[in-house]
């Protein structure tokens, strides 16, 4: 079991950018605090890459999920490798901790 917790702030349309590595077939259990409760965590499928736009912020490219993300899941990694996640302010701001868990 791996786990670990960070801690930042994003703004809406800012997003914070993660990634995760780990093997196939283990677990990845995520959950976002915020005061305001407006943090989320959202994983992206495999092949997706970040970039920076022209304006210092930066573009996932890549085929986008349609979901907008939860405070708390559970899902099973789908293939050994990094796994690319953000954490997102959907309203406003959030100052957010996020605690991750791998089994």
């Amino acid at each position: 079991m791996s786990s670990g917790k960070v801690q930042g702030k994003v703004r809406r349309f800012m997003p914070d950018c993660l990634s995760v590595t780990a093997r196939a077939g283990l677990m990845l259990k995520a959950r976002t605090n915020s005061v305001a409760n407006n943090a989320v965590f959202r994983p992206y499928p495999r092949g997706l890459r970040v970039v920076r736009d022209r304006c210092s912020g930066i573009d996932v490219v890549g085929r986008i999920p349609t979901n907008e993300g939860a405070s708390q899941l559970r899902l099973p990694l789908p293939g050994d490798g990094t796994n690319l996640s953000v954490i997102m302010a959907p309203r406003g701001s959030a100052d957010y901790t996020l605690t991750v868990t791998i089994r």
